[in-house]
């Protein structure tokens, strides 16, 4: 442990953590980072995490997809370009009540080319398109959220309940 650095750990991707890894995670890191691709929170399983390792929990990516831009893939697929900002709304706003969640990125601020990036991945998840012209649906969701985050992290709104169609 290093008193004077802020130590967010490996960031977990995919499958479940075993009891042995978030234990050494707490003990060696001031924060258990994970990916978290899904559009529920899967509140047992993260309370479990933050319970072994003693830690709060920082999501370091997710995101919503959909396929009415004329991208090609799809991680966390959701109807369409309204239920990204439904999506963005309900997962940030559920994840905020947590009250060992000391935050989350949304996975990237541009969308990805539709000729793929390095693993060829080519996806509609960014809060702008590769033209720098902003998603106003998902962007207005996202101010919302972001300025009801605080108030729903001490427990005094209720979080946004209307779950993305997928």
């Amino acid at each position: 442990m290093d008193p004077h650095h802020l130590l967010l750990g490996g960031r977990f991707h995919g499958g479940n953590r075993q009891d042995e890894v978030l234990s050494a995670c707490g003990r060696y890191c001031d924060v258990v980072s994970v990916n978290h691709y899904s559009t529920e929170i899967p509140r047992a399983e993260f309370d479990r995490w933050h319970r072994v390792s003693g830690k709060p929990l920082l999501i370091g990516e997710y995101a919503f997809e959909s396929l009415d831009r004329g991208l090609l893939t799809t991680a966390v697929p959701v109807a369409d370009s309204q239920e990204r900002a439904v999506g963005y709304r309900y997962y940030t706003e559920q994840l905020a009540t947590l009250p060992y969640a000391v935050g989350a990125h949304y996975f990237q601020y541009l969308d990805e080319p539709v000729t793929g990036r390095f693993d060829r991945e080519t996806s509609f998840n960014g809060l702008v398109n590769v033209a720098d012209v902003p998603d106003e649906t998902l962007t207005l969701a996202a101010r919302e959220t972001n300025e009801r985050v605080y108030w729903l992290h001490l427990g005094q709104l209720a979080p946004f309940a209307q779950r993305p169609r997928r």
